[in-house]
């Protein structure tokens, strides 16, 4: 279901990077100047008609991140969590 929502939040953002210029230069500007996507990018904007070049440049150096890493990883950590006060609750007794 997250994976769900990332997937089409992440459609549409690299959809508005081809067809919206000031969501393409908004999203440069936050990237580091040693990027070299950044330059790539800033390349493109010079360009006329770049939206098929544009395109196939974001779907294969722009990829989404693996969010249900994260969760199962804060997941194992809460969990780890209440098992050790469990643990030290218990031995209290």
């Amino acid at each position: 279901m997250v994976d769900d929502i990332v997937n089409e939040k992440f459609k549409t953002f690299k959809e508005d990077l081809v067809h919206k210029k000031e969501v393409l230069k908004d999203f440069i500007d936050i990237l580091p100047n040693t990027s070299t996507i950044k330059s790539n990018l800033q390349n493109f904007l010079n360009q006329p008609n770049l939206n098929s070049t544009l395109k196939n440049f974001i779907d294969s150096h722009l990829k989404p991140g693996f969010i249900d890493v994260n969760i199962m990883n804060h997941f194992l950590i809460i969990y780890s969590l209440k098992i050790k006060f469990l643990t030290y609750v218990l031995s209290e007794d």
